[in-house]
């Protein structure tokens, strides 16, 4: 009875005809409808950043587009249930979603797992990842040398003679060409030249060694 204009919809899709009866019992003409329902989850895509941000990177925004109207939540725990996500991106409600992540460390790696849920209830069940990673600072300490040695005789030597000298320094030593090192003999000091031992370098991965094979002392 009343006067309704609304009913609630079938739970299955399919060709529906709709009549009205009054209070006398008389049928109205039909009514026909098609009903398609919704039980597809948004489709996610566009998910960003990925690689390796730029160091000093404090914070970043997350974003990824849907094909449809959806609210998008995140979580850092991978397979937690859309109803357990506790953050919901800042932007979302549409097709276009973002959010910032804060407190980022530069030589750190950052996963982010998201799901969306339409109008209607439809939620991801499976995880859209969003993984970067924040680049450490550059070296811009040089190196030093930690120890000097020799397989030479202690003892006095003439022009030209070879004399044997090891350098291990604080970290791994790469050049392209030779290495320059200005050591004190004395009331004149001598600027040697080493040869990088690369082999070395592969299997000592903190310190590298090198060694001087032409004197000029």
């Amino acid at each position: 009875g009343g006067t309704a204009t609304s009913i609630s919809a079938p739970a299955t899709a399919g060709s529906y005809k709709l009549y009205v009866i009054d209070a006398a019992g008389n049928v109205s003409s039909a009514s026909s409808a098609t009903l398609s329902v919704d039980t597809a989850a948004p489709v996610r895509s566009g998910a960003s950043p990925s690689g390796s941000l730029s160091s000093g990177t404090a914070s970043t925004s997350l974003s990824l587009t849907t094909d449809e109207s959806a609210t998008c939540k995140y979580a850092t725990t991978a397979g937690t249930a859309y109803a357990s996500m506790s953050n919901t991106f800042s932007t979302t409600g549409g097709t276009s979603h973002s959010t910032t992540v804060n407190s980022l460390s530069d030589g750190t790696s950052y996963t982010y797992y998201v799901r969306c849920q339409d109008a209607v209830g439809n939620a991801n069940t499976s995880d859209t990842t969003i993984s970067f990673s924040i680049a450490s600072p550059a070296d811009q300490t040089p190196p030093t040398i930690s120890s000097i040695s020799s397989t030479t005789s202690n003892g006095s030597y003439k022009a030209g003679s070879t004399i044997n000298i090891s350098l291990t320094f604080s970290e791994a030593v790469t050049s392209s060409g030779n290495v320059t090192v200005s050591l004190e003999t004395g009331s004149t000091d001598r600027t040697c030249t080493f040869s990088v031992d690369r082999k070395s370098t592969r299997l000592n991965s903190s310190h590298t060694d090198i060694s001087r094979m032409p004197s000029s002392a």
